[in-house]
């Protein structure tokens, strides 16, 4: 009997606009620097840019193209703000680049301040360099200021995670009530 070992991936959960800005980088005697960065999670072209300046006041400038790429992912954009009691039919593309057809499961993970109407895992047939999309009806049963949705998607050729955040507003509209009176310093004459 074959079995197949199934790992749940590493879940993309890091999506910054600006991966990097360092303007106090400075060179050794040659030029020469170097930074350590983290990557972001994003499936994206990102574009690297450079200006550097002597104490002279020559300048150089330079550019290149990083490409963070995977044959096989899932992405997942929810609303980032939701009021409780809404209810948003959250879709999920399922994105494949390898050379062979995939049945994907996906599964939208269960959290406290949401209900989903349905099955939390469902299936998906993805064509060789092809893509589809899972529909996840959901509901924002009540507020939270950080909550986060989970997909994971597991194919025979390949798995994905990705984690995003959510904010969730009490249903109804924020009141704020103040009360007053004026202050008089009163003597008693006896």
């Amino acid at each position: 009997m074959l079995f197949r070992s199934i790992t749940t991936p590493r879940v993309r959960e890091y999506f910054p606009e600006t991966l990097l800005w360092a303007p106090e980088v400075e060179t050794d005697a040659q030029g020469h620097a170097s930074l350590d960065v983290k990557l972001a999670d994003n499936i994206t072209n990102w574009r690297l840019t450079a200006t550097a300046s002597t104490p002279d006041g020559r300048i150089a400038h330079g550019s290149a193209d990083i490409r963070a790429f995977q044959p096989f992912f899932v992405d997942l954009n929810p609303p980032p703000v939701l009021t409780a009691g809404d209810r948003v039919d959250l879709p999920v593309p399922v994105r494949n680049y390898l050379d062979q057809p995939q049945a994907v499961t996906v599964e939208l993970q269960s959290n406290q301040w949401s209900e989903l109407e349905g099955a939390a895992r469902r299936q998906a047939d993805v064509a060789a360099n092809g893509s589809a999309t899972v529909v996840f009806p959901l509901v924002a049963k009540s507020a939270i200021d950080a909550g986060r949705l989970r997909v994971v998607a597991q194919g025979a050729h390949g798995g994905d995670a990705i984690d995003k955040p959510v904010r969730v507003h009490p249903d109804g509209q924020e009141t704020t009530q103040s009360a007053g009176d004026l202050v008089t310093d009163r003597k008693s004459v006896l």
